[in-house]
């Protein structure tokens, strides 16, 4: 192996060094950051008033009604899935997945929600949208809960059929035929965001 040698003039460097203004670079990269979260800052908070516009336009009660209907027919068809063998593990790991997916839209609609609180907490009197937006934190909570027990369950039905070779599943039956709703969920979707 051969040994390259370089031998850095000080002059060339200290001319190298003084075409470069770090101070002036700096000033344009903070320049060029503060510019762009302006500009994030505007287009967010534009996105946010037309948000509000739209939630104090729109009644609640239909699209929480819609969710609600749909969610439980939904989970019927994951209880009906979970009870018969070997599908019931499909059924069980369709249904962890979808509990996964619930969790983290109802953690950002809770999230979304209590930003509209706290923005309307802010002004003066009672508002409308106020309670909107907490009617809409409670959705996201209650979808949180959903999620976390559909993710729970999901994993009990898998154990119990892995265990059982996937015969244990037709005992999902009893409970399922005991709760009066046809494999509906036992706590109820709308529990929380329709109380007061």
């Amino acid at each position: 192996m051969t040994a390259i040698n370089v031998e850095i003039d000080s002059k060339q460097l200290m001319d190298a060094y003084q075409r470069v203004d770090l101070p002036s670079t700096f000033n344009k990269v903070v320049t060029s950051v503060n510019t762009l979260t302006n500009k994030v800052q505007v287009n967010a908070k534009e996105a946010f008033e037309k948000l509000q516009y739209r939630l104090d336009t729109a009644s609640l009660e239909p699209i929480f009604a819609f969710i609600n209907r749909n969610c439980t027919e939904v989970e019927k068809i994951f209880n009906v899935v979970s009870c018969i063998p070997f599908i019931g593990v499909i059924g069980s790991a369709v249904r962890m997945i979808a509990g996964k997916i619930q969790l983290i839209a109802g953690i950002i609609l809770a999230g979304v929600a209590q930003i509209g609180v706290l923005v309307e907490s802010r002004k003066e009197g009672e508002s409308s949208l106020r309670h909107k937006w907490q009617a809409l934190t409670k959705l996201g909570f209650e979808h949180v809960l959903h999620g976390c027990l559909n993710v729970l369950r999901g994993l009990g039905e898998t154990v119990l059929a892995t265990s059982t070779l996937g015969f244990g599943n037709v005992a999902l039956l009893v409970p399922n035929l005991i709760n009066n709703r046809e494999f509906a969920p036992y706590f109820t979707y709308g529990t929380l965001a329709n109380s007061s």
